[in-house]
């Protein structure tokens, strides 16, 4: 189609999938509390991290374990989207 409708991107053998929006569409996250309009698992979350944090981004949730087994980090992204960064945490035993 011409021009674009879709475009992927890859970086560090991650991939993401955009849609072309309509011209002057309102970009709004309908996102409930606590949820993310975006996550991505990546492997290397401190480098990810720190490129975040060079390129200004707005870092909700600095890169932290979580109960569930995932160390994650949450940025809202330049149109105000909440995307979380996860990678599987080390093993830690309870007690």
């Amino acid at each position: 189609m011409d021009p674009p409708v879709f475009a992927i991107i890859e970086r560090d053998g991650i991939e993401m999938f955009f849609n072309k929006a309509r011209p002057n569409t309102t970009v709004k996250t309908g996102r409930v509390d606590g949820g993310y309009d975006a996550y991505l698992r990546v492997r290397g979350l401190d480098p990810w991290a720190e490129r975040r944090r060079k390129n200004g981004a707005e870092i909700i949730d600095s890169p932290e374990p979580r109960i569930y087994g995932q160390r994650e980090m949450v940025v809202r992204d330049l149109n105000g989207l909440i995307i979380a960064l996860g990678e599987p945490a080390p093993f830690r035993p309870r007690g």
